[in-house]
């Protein structure tokens, strides 16, 4: 029996799922699958060190039951969650506060927020989120659409102290408008039964002209 020899290989390829195996064997150390690995400071990729629940072992479920989640992004210094026919906002993972209200023009305190009737999402799907920075702003706004028809929802939040203490602004924007999807409308202008709408997406920030007759 022939004798087995140690080798010694590097695991500082990344993750590439764009070469064949073939091509794979000219670069030893490169992942084709990973799971409970991360992207290294140092290059490539390691084992994480484990994870634990948000709200450790103080952890509730957003709804108080066991519906799926539907979506989850960092917002300020707490998660949004998404789940059932709702949007949740929590800071430590135990105390979630639904968020999914509709706000006066000019944003609601805590206290007239938190006491407003939910705008029910129902049906609610698998959610994604973009996030919209502006100068003079907190946290920026967050949008978040899901595989339905319903409007996409918009929430800002305000202020850098306790959460009671902060201002929330939501609404809802009807999504008519093809490009809504990938950037808000910059301009939309009417002329008879034509809509002529100019928008940028936020990847290339090229101005593009969409029109349609209703």
């Amino acid at each position: 029996m022939a004798r087995s020899q140690p080798y010694t290989v590097a695991c500082d390829g990344g993750l590439v799922k764009s070469a064949n195996s073939i091509d794979l064997l000219r670069t030893p150390g490169v992942a084709r699958e990973l799971r409970n690995f991360e992207v290294s400071i140092e290059g490539g990729y390691r084992r994480i060190n484990g994870f634990y629940k948000f709200g450790e072992e103080s952890a509730t479920q957003p709804t108080g039951g066991t519906h799926t989640i539907l979506g989850v992004m960092p917002y300020a210094d707490g998660v949004i969650a998404c789940a059932n026919n709702a949007i949740y906002f929590s800071q430590d993972g135990i105390t979630w506060m639904q968020i999914n209200k509709l706000s006066a023009g000019g944003g609601d305190s805590y206290a007239t927020f938190t006491a407003k009737t939910a705008s029910v999402r129902t049906g609610q799907e698998q959610c994604t989120f973009a996030m919209f920075e502006a100068a003079g702003e907190d946290y920026g706004q967050i949008m978040i659409a899901d595989n339905s028809t319903k409007d996409i929802f918009s929430f800002r939040m305000e202020g850098t102290g306790a959460l009671n203490t902060r201002t929330f602004f939501t609404k809802e924007i009807f999504p008519y408008l093809p490009a809504i999807y990938i950037d808000l409308a910059q301009k939309v202008k009417w002329k008879g039964n034509v809509i002529t709408g100019i928008w940028s997406d936020k990847f290339t920030f090229e101005l593009r002209k969409w029109q349609c007759t209703v």
